[in-house]
């Protein structure tokens, strides 16, 4: 966990969450994340239809005897960590989701903060 400007961020390398309100149970460190400089993105975004709780409950059921799941947003969209949605809806669940093509990350605002997650890549190089 580190603070910067204030806020809480979390962050393991395929995704992170900035939130504007405390939270408690989790350590500081000393040395502060700047998502801003992952986070500013630059290109045209399009915003991305989430899927329900639901939908990618049973996506992930779907796939319950692969080490990892995957949701796939559609033809000429990304694909990311099923798991790793999930998690970023839980923390986020009123978040917008915006995106600048398939291989690059997805942005979440919420009113309770913001946060990226990394995409897998899709289609080869």
């Amino acid at each position: 966990m580190s603070l910067l400007s204030g806020r809480q961020c979390v962050c393991d390398g395929y995704h992170a969450v900035r939130m504007k309100t405390h939270t408690d149970g989790f350590d500081n460190i000393e040395e502060p994340i700047d998502l801003d400089k992952v986070m500013n993105v630059e290109g045209n975004p399009s915003e991305l239809t989430l899927p329900t709780p639901g939908e990618l409950k049973a996506c992930i059921a779907e796939q319950k005897k692969k080490d990892r799941k995957f949701y796939d947003f559609g033809e000429d969209r990304p694909r990311v960590d099923a798991t790793y949605l999930k998690d970023m809806m839980d923390i986020l669940p009123d978040a917008k989701v915006i995106w600048y093509g398939t291989n690059r990350a997805l942005i979440f605002t919420s009113e309770n903060g913001d946060g990226i997650l990394l995409p897998v890549h899709k289609y080869p190089a």
